[in-house]
């Protein structure tokens, strides 16, 4: 199994931003645009790319604290 190493942290780059772990691996990039694309064709605007970026890079900790929840309920008695 790979492992990425926490802490994961948010870089801006030209059009977007990109997520990398502890050990300066690329683990993704997320782009977005200023305004309005021609043709309607669906894009991210910046403000949610950056979003998304920041939810990606709280991965680690949010499944770490859904684990820890996970094993509480499992030890409680029905």
């Amino acid at each position: 199994m790979r492992r990425f190493p926490t802490p994961w942290r948010v870089e801006k780059i030209p059009g977007g931003y990109t997520v990398r772990d502890a050990t300066d691996r690329v683990l993704v990039r997320v782009y977005g645009q200023d305004g309005p694309i021609e043709g309607g064709v669906a894009a991210l605007t910046m403000e949610e790319a950056e979003e998304m970026a920041l939810t990606i890079a709280m991965l680690p900790q949010t499944l770490s604290e859904s684990e820890k929840l996970h094993l509480r309920l499992a030890d409680q008695p029905l």
